[in-house]
């Protein structure tokens, strides 16, 4: 039996991944929308603000899944406990090495191109009290993006899939990203060819192409921890 599963999401913030991934797999659960208010994210429908949420997520970010009233945060978590729901899927790789593997791109996609590259881009601020250097740091910040996008492209040529012969949660992982880079006009199919063959594979699933409706409006940058 799939447990009570609650999805705190904000549609451009990294938990549209997590959103995709459910919808894809056909497992029910609710979706709470959160939106960022003065004091940081709350429901966008009003009926939890965000020192309600601080009870639910420590941290206050999204994305955050409540399963059976236990909180599971960050990513590599979640996609890890949601691919254990369903191991006729082999979502987490077939072998203890490819595990690793998908373990491996999941807490560096996590840490360093997120927390890293889009942090240092997205929320300068979280780098230095000085204003005067937001915008070197910003530029910094998007140089390191396009390092490890070029990092992906060499990793995922010759290869059908980022880990083993199917799909895992990196594939999914990886949408997220490919959309932000769109969202700072990187034309990301001419940079990056064999990155861009991985999310036209993706952008087929029904789950995953509702991400296009909303991927075009205000990012919203989220740390991982």
């Amino acid at each position: 039996m799939v447990p009570s599963l609650t999805l705190y999401h904000s549609p451009q913030a990294c938990s549209m991944v997590v959103n995709s991934l459910l919808g894809d797999l056909g497992l029910p659960y609710k979706l709470v929308n959160m939106r960022m208010g003065a004091n940081g994210f709350e429901s966008a429908d009003g009926t939890v603000n965000h020192e309600q949420y601080l009870k639910i997520h420590h941290l206050g970010y999204v994305p955050c899944l409540l399963v059976d009233g236990v909180s599971i945060t960050e990513m590599p978590a979640i996609l890890t406990y949601i691919a254990n729901l369903v191991p006729e899927k082999r979502l987490l790789g077939d072998n203890l090495i490819e595990q690793s593997l998908v373990l491996g791109w999941a807490a560096w996609l996590s840490g360093s191109l997120h927390g890293r590259g889009f942090g240092a881009l997205f929320r300068p601020a979280r780098f230095t009290n000085n204003e005067s250097h937001y915008s070197e740091i910003k530029a910094k910040g998007l140089s390191y993006v396009k390092e490890c996008y070029n990092l992906i492209d060499k990793r995922l040529k010759g290869r059908d899939f980022p880990v083993g012969n199917h799909e895992t949660i990196v594939d999914f992982n990886l949408i997220v990203f490919y959309f932000w880079g769109l969202e700072q006009n990187i034309d990301m199919a001419q940079a990056y060819p064999e990155y861009d063959k991985l999310f036209a594979r993706m952008s087929k699933k029904a789950a995953v192409s509702k991400i296009d409706k909303f991927s075009r409006t205000a990012l919203v940058f989220v740390p991982d921890e």
